[in-house]
């Protein structure tokens, strides 16, 4: 079983950030009710792949003027604003979004069509949980001798709270560079649904925090430890 306490250690070495500080945001969390919080110590409650997702966008999820929890919560709540991939933009928000990446992973696309933030997240700890991220989209697209890097990754942006999913897959053949995209796509997240055009304006101003496929994956590692 899972702890609060090892989900803590686990994000605190995946991120690089003082295990004292994600502690203290998680029990900013826990005290908010955004986290499971029945029992401490030995009867300390199971973690779930939504406090995962939770305790994930609170650490790098920052705004000017608002506290840990409700810059959290911010992020947390975000709506899918559009998709962009090799195919072209998917305006609007709802599964729809996830035209390119559910090809891979089902589970997003089948997500409630007023998901948020934490869902998407939530939904991408469980399945690195299966299996891995990385093995998953090799499998998908890999060729016989091919050369394949992949990588799926979170990017929280402010002071315009702004979320970006992404996959990416790049692949070639023996002896060429590593050019040739097999997969390229993302999905916005921002206040507003609907709409076209470029997500976040005042590109000088934004302040970014990317969460990579390793941090992802212990994760997901985690919680399915303790499924098992």
């Amino acid at each position: 079983m899972a702890t609060p306490g090892q989900l803590i250690a686990t994000l605190s070495e995946s991120l690089g950030l003082p295990e004292r500080s994600v502690a203290w945001t998680y029990r900013l969390l826990r005290e908010a009710g955004q986290v499971s919080k029945n029992g401490r110590g030995k009867a300390a409650a199971q973690v779930t792949a939504a406090d995962a997702a939770m305790l994930l966008i609170a650490c790098p999820g920052h705004l000017p003027m608002l506290g840990r929890v409700e810059a959290a919560r911010v992020f947390a709540m975000l709506k899918p604003k559009a998709g962009f991939s090799m195919d072209g933009p998917v305006l609007g928000g709802g599964p729809g979004a996830w035209r390119t990446m559910s090809k891979v992973f089902p589970v997003l696309g089948a997500l409630p069509d007023d998901h948020n933030v934490k869902d998407a997240v939530s939904a991408l700890v469980t399945e690195a949980g299966k299996a891995p991220l990385v093995d998953i989209l090799r499998k998908a697209f890999g060729r016989p001798g091919d050369r394949i890097e992949a990588a799926v990754s979170i990017s929280f942006s402010s002071p315009n709270p702004l979320v970006d999913i992404a996959v990416d897959v790049k692949r070639a053949g023996a002896g060429e560079e590593l050019e040739v995209a097999a997969i390229e796509g993302r999905v916005y997240f921002d206040r507003q649904t609907g709409g076209g055009g470029q997500p976040l304006e005042q590109e000088a101003l934004r302040q970014t925090t990317t969460i990579s496929t390793p941090a992802l994956q212990r994760l997901g590692d985690l919680i399915a430890e303790q499924d098992g």
